[in-house]
């Protein structure tokens, strides 16, 4: 291939791919592929060469299509890679966006490209992939690699066989010297990869014989690496900070239970000798804490497995976790596995001829069923937003928000994650997000330090309230090997409430040390992700909250924010609303308009130009407006404002300042009106007391003739101007008042003078 000819080609690949990184996370994400591809390739050398003069196998094949690869040595120790191997898209309602589906959106995945890391190569002359995949590493072809592409995107030639992303690409790499590779495919506009392996940790065996991977200079009875996090862990972190818009999704492992069915049995460590020492099964007795390495990485979609849901998901008990499927938690308690499809005898490509198919099952089939199915929403989110990417964590928090529930009890669970994957309920959030005009129902939020971000939300009180916060989360430090450490591995703590009154609901949290715990609710400083759910909201106004604890790494933090169940308020000062004038003592009417805003409204009053308010009217009916005489003192820089009693951080104000003015020359009459006067001589006021008030310092009250039935207060200096004699039932003159009096005043009671 000639030179012009592959740049144009690398130049279509990376515009198809479309870029989304800033210029310094590219940079970040090169220099990270150029180290690790060193690493690797060092590492891989002294390994084989080890490996060699011990025995053991440089990469091995099994007739079922599993595949174990060496990769390193670590402390001595063996790492091999190996695959997570055991009616898809009804399981998870991904049929549901197809054309014909119920749910009207038509999806193919036509407009993007998945990556796959593998075992080997996807044979991309099968008929169900041909056309449509990119060989990236050119090695020999795999079965498991070649089923789990079909997941993704077979065309559907049998229809049993059909992927998810059916007219999707595919980017076929194998997983040696990943980590550098996925930085660069990221760092070109990669969104969405397939990761279905790992390191293999605890009991092994290739069908004959056991093997225990443990390292057992730090526990004998179980593999330390089970929920640890580790240096490789961190290196998957690392890339997803500087690739935001690149979501990793992997298998969470096949490890659930394993080991002999009895012990002691004689087995190897590692590969190498033979022992007869006890160990625990990976997960002990009940299973629990056996997803390993890059699985219990904070930024990666891991995926678990659960049995088939032919005629789709109706309830909880539908859902059915597949017996060898890898649950959390981490050492730490974060909630693993993110979410969980269906990995139970999947049918698809495989590898032996163009034509040949084949039933597999395990996490590794599951897994393609939710990358294929993140190609949809991708090409959902073009379709409504152009060439806008969603970030990673928004992809992630998209669907986690919208799982359905799974496991004994509501919320989420160490073994189901937050839920099965529901395709159609991600896609609908999307559309009504879309619909409402945007940042309503999905939004994304930079969080700087120290600041609170407050969202007013209204419920109908007829479906439950949800908001889930996710975000991108700095990498942690890896702690010294040991077991279980329960060091917090989350850098920047973000903290998501709903507030109603002096109701403050929290989220979910799980309990490391009682797995099978139902979830509870309070402060989650483990994960990053954040749910509250409220079942059975009171119809009204929430506040949605979110904010951090401590010092934010880095400054800032971009928080995904996902919202249902909720209306989204609005309101807005019609009046006034800059440049009007209004004359103190006079009667104004102050307006606004609202939708969705249930509850009273509180308005405000700034006299210089928004520094501060002062209340006017502490709570009235929101039903869009209230009079109210205008007050002294006199401004130029009024501002009115508006705001929910019940979610105060619902508020508009006036786009501009108008000017409150007080008249030196103020008019009364008998047959004046305090509601309707402007304290001019062709429409003044009924009454002394309210001439007072809305005269200015020193100005001139002009009274009509006639009698006034009030008790006058004068508390400024002024000029009474009586037209002819006036009766007055009395006048209080205060705070060593100068009143001036042109004419005759009668007053019929009493003049008192104090100061």
């Amino acid at each position: 291939m000639n030179l012009l000819i592959r740049t144009i080609l690398i130049i279509i690949i990376i515009t198809a791919l479309g870029f989304s990184q800033t210029i310094e996370e590219r940079r970040q994400l090169e220099e990270f592929a150029s180290t690790k591809a060193k690493e690797w390739h060092t590492e891989r050398a002294n390994a084989e060469s080890l490996a060699t003069k011990l025995g053991l196998p440089i990469r091995q094949e099994f007739p079922d299509g599993s595949v174990i690869e060496l990769q390193r040595f670590d402390n001595g120790l063996p790492m091999y890679y190996q695959t997570h191997n055991i009616n898809a898209a009804k399981t998870v309602s991904t049929d549901k966006v197809w054309p014909g589906g119920s749910g009207g959106f038509s999806l193919t995945g036509s407009t993007d490209t998945l990556g796959i890391w593998d075992g080997g190569k996807v044979r991309e002359t099968h008929q169900e992939l041909t056309g449509r995949v990119i060989i990236v590493d050119n090695v020999s072809n795999s079965a498991h690699a070649t089923h789990v592409g079909g997941t993704m995107i077979a065309s559907g030639v049998v229809s049993n066989a059909k992927g998810m992303s059916y007219q999707g690409r595919l980017r076929s790499y194998d997983w040696n010297n990943d980590n550098s590779e996925m930085a660069s495919a990221a760092a070109a506009g990669l969104k969405v990869s397939n990761h279905s392996y790992g390191y293999i940790t605890g009991w092994y065996t290739p069908g004959t014989g056991w093997h225990w991977y443990g390292n057992t200079s730090v526990s004998t009875t179980e593999d330390y690496q089970f929920g640890f996090y580790s240096t490789y862990t961190r290196d998957w972190d690392s890339i997803a900070v500087n690739a935001p818009y690149y979501l990793i999704v992997r298998s969470s492992g096949n490890d659930r239970l394993e080991g002999p069915s009895s012990q002691p049995v004689t087995h190897s460590h590692s590969g190498s000798g033979s022992y007869t020492c006890t160990h625990n099964l990976d997960g002990g007795p009940n299973g629990y804490d056996c997803i390993s390495y890059n699985g219990v990485a904070k930024n990666i979609l891991t995926v678990g497995a659960v049995n088939d849901i032919v005629n789709g998901y109706s309830q909880p008990s539908d859902v059915v976790l597949a017996s060898f499927s890898s649950c959390g938690p981490t050492d730490d308690g974060r909630i693993k596995p993110d979410i969980v499809a269906n990995g139970i005898e999947l049918y698809s490509c495989h590898s032996q001829t163009n034509s040949a198919y084949a039933t597999a099952s395990g996490t590794s089939m599951s897994t393609p069923n939710v990358s294929g199915s993140l190609g949809l929403l991708l090409q959902h989110q073009k379709n409504l937003h152009g060439n806008n990417p969603m970030r990673s964590s928004t992809l992630k928090g998209l669907v986690i928000h919208t799982a359905d529930e799974a496991g004994a009890n509501p919320g989420p669970d160490y073994q189901f994650g937050w839920g099965l994957l529901n395709t159609l309920k991600a896609a609908q959030v999307m559309s009504a997000n879309a619909s409402a005009g945007g940042n309503k129902n999905i939004r994304e939020l930079t969080l700087t330090q120290g600041q609170t971000f407050e969202i007013p939300v209204n419920s109908d009180g007829t479906q439950p309230l949800r908001a889930t916060i996710c975000w991108t989360d700095r990498p942690g430090t890896p702690p010294p090997p040991s077991l279980n450490p329960p060091t917090i591995m989350l850098v920047n703590d973000v903290d998501l409430r709903i507030i109603r009154g002096a109701n403050n609901f929290q989220p979910w949290i799980l309990d490391r040390n009682n797995p099978s715990a139902a979830a509870t609710t309070g402060d989650n400083i483990r994960d990053n992700v954040e749910q509250v759910h409220i079942a059975s909201p009171t119809a009204g106004m929430y506040t949605i909250r979110i904010n951090h604890k401590g010092t934010l790494v880095g400054g800032s933090q971009v928080v995904s924010l996902i919202i249902t169940g909720a209306n989204f308020p609005s309101l807005t000062v019609a009046s006034p609303n800059g440049a009007e004038t209004w004359n103190v003592g006079t009667t104004k009417n102050i307006q606004w308009n609202s939708t969705y805003l249930t509850g009273n409204v509180k308005i405000e009053l700034s006299r210089n130009g928004g520094s501060t308010y002062g209340t006017i009217i502490e709570s009235t009916a929101n039903d869009g407006n209230e009079n109210w005489v205008v007050t002294e003192p006199a401004s130029s820089q009024c501002i009115i404002k508006v705001s929910s009693v019940d979610a105060p951080s619902l508020f508009d104000i006036s786009n501009a300042n108008f000017t409150i003015n007080q008249l030196s020359n103020v008019y009364v009459s008998p047959s004046g009106s305090d509601v309707t006067g402007d304290g001019s001589s062709s429409n003044p006021f009924q009454t002394i007391q309210h001439g007072v008030n809305s005269v200015s310092t020193n100005g001139t009250l002009n009274i009509s003739a006639g009698t006034y039935n009030e008790s006058v207060t004068i508390n400024k200096n002024l000029t009474l101007n009586p037209t002819s004699t006036t009766a007055i039932q009395s006048i209080t003159l205060t705070n060593s008042c100068n009143v001036t009096l042109n004419n005759n005043i009668q007053i019929n009671n009493n003049l008192n003078l104090n100061g």
